[in-house]
């Protein structure tokens, strides 16, 4: 399946039984199919097939027949919505790096001359053109003496990985490498993580040893207020702490890593910019990005190896580790025979 997009929906095409038709509830499924495959306030490249009855929908709605009703929309959206998710995690949606081919004015000449050397090589040996041979390496045997005691060192524990920038984790695969942004991937996780534990129950939560306290306005008091079983469901509690204050008593334990008084300034900042009749299960879904986020390990935070095995262990049991929750790409793949054509080792 194509990740390709547009900032409108005006290349999302769709066909019923064979008829160009334009929909407001089948747009509405394709996009909330790719949320979180692809970025914000973008729209996927699609092509959207529908066989049905005919005495299923009215196709009398609009003079040129471009639009159509049907008699049981969400039936229709809810299919083509189940149908659209299951494709795109059986798919593999990572990006695949492909390094800038070598710029030749003449690229025939420069491939007689690459194939000349191939079916030519020169036969001389590396001692013939003046290297000394290197005396065969120890096989990590070194010896310490001190008084009385002699030690043999280990060798060293091969290491498939390692930390740049305090940002990007390098990982070798089978097939050539990948470069991860750690902060993706692991709020990617993260927001995995989050919503199985939702969909299980309230989250478990954890007593502050000093109630943290916030001022809040009549307005974010109301939003409080209207939310509080999403607040609990978080693992939260708050509680009054005086005129205009509330207080902290208790945070999600899973949220750990993020402030406790930063995180519950923004979770009700955007719950007070939320309307009421927001759909709960969206504004969950936008409340579980942003613990994810919180959450998650920032970039220019140095991790140790055991942390970044934990990530590359957690990385293959998501079947979408490959987008974070707002659709960007967590990893870059790099193939080694990329590699090899840029060190024209082919």
């Amino acid at each position: 399946m194509s990740l390709t997009s547009r900032t409108n929906n005006k290349l999302q095409y769709i066909f019923l039984n064979s008829r160009f038709i334009r929909d407001k509830f089948i747009s509405h499924a394709v996009k909330e199919a790719y949320r979180g495959c692809i970025e914000e306030n973008r729209f996927p490249v699609t092509f959207v097939f529908i066989q049905m009855p005919y005495d299923q929908y009215d196709v009398n709605v609009h003079p040129t027949k471009i639009e159509v009703r049907f008699y049981n929309s969400n039936l229709i959206h809810s299919q083509i919505l189940a149908v659209l998710r299951e494709k795109l995690l059986a798919a593999d949606i990572g990006v695949s790096a492909k390094l800038p081919a070598p710029q030749h004015k003449n690229r025939q000449i420069n491939e007689a001359i690459a194939e000349f050397f191939q079916k030519n090589r020169p036969i001389h040996t590396q001692q013939q053109i003046g290297f000394q041979t290197a005396p065969p390496a120890k096989k990590y045997q070194t010896q310490y003496i001190s008084p009385g005691t002699e030690y043999e060192s280990q060798p060293p524990q091969k290491r498939n990985f390692l930390q740049i920038h305090d940002s990007f984790i390098v990982a070798e695969t089978e097939d050539g490498f990948c470069i991860i942004d750690q902060h993706a991937l692991h709020e990617r996780i993260m927001y995995e993580n989050l919503c199985r534990r939702i969909k299980a129950g309230k989250l478990e939560s954890q007593k502050l040893l000093m109630p943290e306290s916030f001022e809040v306005t009549a307005a974010e008091a109301d939003a409080i207020r209207n939310n509080t079983a999403l607040i609990e469901k978080l693992g939260i509690e708050l509680i009054p702490f005086g005129p205009k204050t509330m207080a902290i008593q208790a945070f999600a334990v899973m949220l750990a890593k993020a402030s406790p008084l930063d995180f519950i300034k923004d979770l009700i900042d955007l719950l007070a910019d939320k309307c009421k009749n927001e759909n709960s299960e969206k504004l969950l879904d936008e409340v579980l990005n942003m613990a994810a986020c919180k959450a998650a390990v920032k970039a220019g935070q140095k991790l140790n190896d055991k942390e970044i095995e934990q990530l590359l262990t957690d990385k293959d049991a998501f079947q979408r580790a490959g987008r974070c929750p707002h659709g960007r790409p967590t990893m870059i793949k790099f193939s080694k025979a990329e590699l090899e054509k840029q060190f024209k080792r082919t």
